[in-house]
């Protein structure tokens, strides 16, 4: 039996060996000896048929675990241990998907090149009143009112569009920060309280589980997307059931305390909290010098 575990669940897989002992990495492949080498993907080849009817729309749906792998490898990433925050950006009742998209576009795109945004993990979601609205993960302290000024300049286009008013706009305060590291509750002297690093993962696991996966909606645009260099990143170590390490030793002992699932031919093991065998991982120095390679272009940047 092979053992997949990542930064937030194990799994037991019905399959008596492993290819590869990192997964997750959409492009990269890691051999014995440790060299980083790419996966060979073979061209597509799409035949074209002709049908009566025109095709449907394309929708899209959110990949929950391809997120939540995505999220918690850029948060276990060192250039996120200075910040880590969520930016959600809500609009007016009724701005369509599609406008929203390009919205959305526009403002990270002026992120980029005024506030020096790097990597981010963004999903969409549905408000109470059928609205889209965003949540962005990143690592770039980005000032609130700064970035609400460039969505409030983006969004006086549209103001004939949705006979808007002027002062409606001047009022846009949608966007909002909710920091990993540090709670909104005040200690004291009216200082912010810092979060250690479990409970600030803990956060993380607990704002992805309210906000990123849940439901099943379908969007008219992509339901997430991350920057670049987190997609080459790897999310998850191979194991066999009867490999001599600290990771094994640990999961054998503990796994009775876990709440566990089975669906189809997989088993999923969580843990009821930080797992014990976090510290024996090597997923987050094999991504330190993925990272540090893309970083500085050496590597299918």
């Amino acid at each position: 039996m092979v053992i997949s575990v990542n930064h937030n669940t194990v799994c037991e897989l019905h399959a008596q060996d492993y290819r590869q002992r990192y997964g997750g990495s959409s492009c990269l492949k890691i051999a014995p000896s440790g060299e980083l080498y790419k996966k060979h993907k073979p061209a597509k080849h799409r035949e074209l048929t002709v049908h009566e009817n025109l095709p449907t729309k394309r929708t899209y749906k959110l990949n929950r675990s391809k997120v939540r792998a995505r999220m918690t490898a850029m948060f276990n990433l060192n250039a996120t241990k200075e910040f880590c925050a969520f930016y959600t950006i809500s609009f007016p009742s009724g701005f369509s998907q599609s406008d929203a998209s390009v919205v959305l576009n526009n403002w990270l795109t002026r992120c980029r090149t005024e506030q020096g945004l790097q990597d981010y993990v963004r999903v969409s979601e549905f408000q109470k009143n059928g609205t889209i609205h965003y949540h962005i993960l990143v690592n770039t302290k980005m000032p609130i009112q700064v970035v609400n000024g460039y969505m409030r300049e983006t969004l006086s286009k549209y103001i004939v569009k949705y006979n808007w008013t002027e002062q409606q706009i001047s009022k846009y305060n949608g966007i909002d920060v909710d920091n990993v590291w540090y709670s909104k509750r005040h200690g004291k002297n009216n200082r912010k309280f810092k979060r250690s690093r479990e409970d600030a993962a803990r956060f993380l696991g607990k704002y992805i589980s309210k906000y990123v996966s849940k439901g099943d909606a379908e969007f008219e645009h992509l339901a997430w997307h991350c920057s670049h260099a987190l997609p080459k990143l790897f999310t998850r170590e191979y194991f066999t059931e009867d490999e001599c390490n600290p990771i094994m030793d640990v999961f054998r002992e503990t796994k009775d305390r876990w709440h566990k699932f089975t669906k189809d031919c997989v088993t999923v093991y969580v843990p009821p909290d930080r797992c014990d065998f976090m510290p024996y991982l090597t997923l987050n120095q094999i991504n330190e010098k993925v990272y540090a390679l893309v970083k500085r272009g050496t590597i299918f940047a």
